[in-house]
């Protein structure tokens, strides 16, 4: 079986859901990942998913970044990848995706295993919810 066979058997749960224990995780299985769950978060210096705490967003500096379409393609994730890893030096930064409005939107954030400092960080940086990691739902903390 060939590489990048045995990523795509990978990456579906026993309940058809999408699963990723792999690394390193490659654009091609994130895009896969976010256009089967309407959303993303891996972590820009390593690339594993974040699985526990909120992910903050409202990193000063960060980039953002959209497309018309609610799917994405390994090219507009590499390309927000990119961007970020070479803004964000934060050794908890993420690199997220989401669909808003039919639109795929990336930005980066902050992984957070602390429920009191999510809370903080999301009135401090103005942010409108955080991402819980562990539950893939939105949450306003305030």
């Amino acid at each position: 079986m060939s590489r990048k066979s045995e990523l795509m058997a990978g990456i579906h749960g026993p309940d058809g859901s999408v699963q990723l224990d792999l690394e390193p995780v490659t654009a091609h299985v994130v895009a896969q990942y976010h256009n089967a769950n309407g959303g993303s978060s891996f972590a820009v210096h390593g690339g594993e998913r974040a699985r526990d705490g909120w992910a903050v967003g409202g990193l000063e500096g960060t980039p953002e970044s959209s497309v018309d379409s609610a799917r994405i393609s390994p090219e507009d994730y590499q390309s927000h990848r990119d961007k970020v890893r070479t803004s964000v030096k934060h050794p908890d930064a993420i690199a997220g995706t989401w669909v808003e409005s039919g639109k795929s939107v990336m930005d980066a954030s902050q992984a957070v295993l602390d429920r009191s400092t999510a809370k903080h960080l999301q009135i401090h940086r103005n942010q409108r919810a955080v991402f819980n990691l562990k539950t893939g739902k939105e949450e306003n903390l305030r």
